[in-house]
């Protein structure tokens, strides 16, 4: 069988989402992984789903030919979950630069402040 080309980014990168099993985040992250393989298709390498060794991790990480894994994000040190289109503008930027995201990457939010792109969860005993 011929060797396919990698031209136009075809499996480009592959993603690693490490997760909680006891915080029950298998869900959260095989519903990630649908999405971007919906949005990336073959262009991705893999999607990886690992069960994590530490308890309350959930961890996305982008790997391309030839360099070092990248950490995209972590729930523990960005204080919440990330956004599923902030997810995939950091992936087309560190990895995938031609695909079209369409109404994700025009969004005013991404990167504009440190928590930009997190999902956190209200303090209900606040009454929010």
């Amino acid at each position: 069988m011929a060797a396919v080309p990698s031209s136009a980014g075809l499996a480009a990168a592959s993603v690693t989402i490490e997760f909680c099993p006891g915080c029950r985040w298998q869900h959260r992250a095989s519903w990630m992984a649908g999405e971007l393989l919906t949005t990336f298709g073959s262009r991705l390498r893999a999607v990886v789903l690992r069960p994590a060794a530490k308890a309350g991790v959930f961890n996305l990480f982008v790997e391309r030919p030839g360099s070092a894994r990248q950490l995209l994000s972590s729930r523990e040190q960005d204080g919440g979950f990330p956004e599923l289109a902030a997810v995939k503008r950091k992936i087309k930027q560190l990895a995938l630069p031609d695909v079209p995201l369409g109404h994700s990457e025009n969004s005013k939010t991404f990167g504009s402040t440190p928590a930009a792109g997190i999902l956190t969860v209200p303090n209900l005993r606040q009454g929010y």
